[in-house]
């Protein structure tokens, strides 16, 4: 492999310093917690859409430094019942004469249906006919508080 994983986090925002090309990032999420108000039990079966921004930077290493090098990096989830959920999927570049390169990858919302571990699962694979392989896993915990609140807009008599 031409292309080598370093190392990737999950944060909610990373920054690059426009003098330095230092990368700051904030918000690292290792636990997310949610308060999840429905109007009975039933619903807590349900998905919940979370409405969120956060990235995935990853930090890449280049062997062969003369030449230009592709790859496609794959991010998908594990829920706690260990379903899969691609996300997406995109391709990079690290020009000739580059060592080193950092993919931020913006993500915004996500899909849980309960309390427990979510894995980041991220892959990477040099061209679309290769196997992705997986590169490293970022877990996640979830913690959904449920509250259950009736419509207050019906009326008993």
């Amino acid at each position: 492999m031409k292309i080598t994983h370093i190392w990737s986090v999950l944060c909610g925002q990373s920054i690059i310093n426009s003098d330095n090309n230092q990368i700051s990032l904030l918000n690292v999420m290792e636990r997310f917690e949610i308060n999840a108000v429905v109007q009975n039990s039933k619903d807590f079966e349900k998905d919940i859409n979370i409405a969120v921004a956060y990235e995935v930077v990853s930090f890449w290493i280049n062997s062969s430094e003369d030449k230009e090098v592709k790859g496609i990096v794959d991010i998908s989830v594990k829920n706690p019942n260990n379903e899969e959920r691609h996300l997406f999927s995109t391709e990079f570049t690290i020009p000739a004469n580059t060592k080193r390169l950092r993919t931020r990858l913006k993500i915004a919302g996500f899909v849980v249906k309960g309390s427990g571990i979510y894995n980041f699962i991220i892959k990477f694979r040099e061209t679309e006919k290769d196997e992705p392989k997986e590169v490293t896993i970022l877990p996640l915990e979830v913690v959904v508080n449920k509250v259950i609140q009736p419509d207050s807009s019906k009326k008993v008599n």
